[in-house]
């Protein structure tokens, strides 16, 4: 019983991980497309965008995470 309960919450954690994980790409899309638009209008350095992205990560997770599972 111990190995079918390990396939069944790999199985679980598996779909739950991509769930999450294309919800937090979709809806990060947004961010990407106004940061992209920024370095091409103000030729910002690309090392200032990508802390931009990373900054804004974690305030879409909130909303991706029960999306996902």
């Amino acid at each position: 019983m111990r190995i079918l309960s390990k396939a069944i919450f790999r199985e679980i954690f598996t779909s739950a991980t991509l769930g999450t994980l294309l919800f937090i790409f979709v809806l990060f899309l947004r961010t990407i497309e106004r940061l992209s638009s920024l370095l091409v209008k103000t030729s910002a350095p690309p090392p200032v965008i990508t802390k931009l992205l990373l900054y804004a990560l974690p305030s879409t997770i909130p909303f991706a995470l029960p999306l996902g599972v």
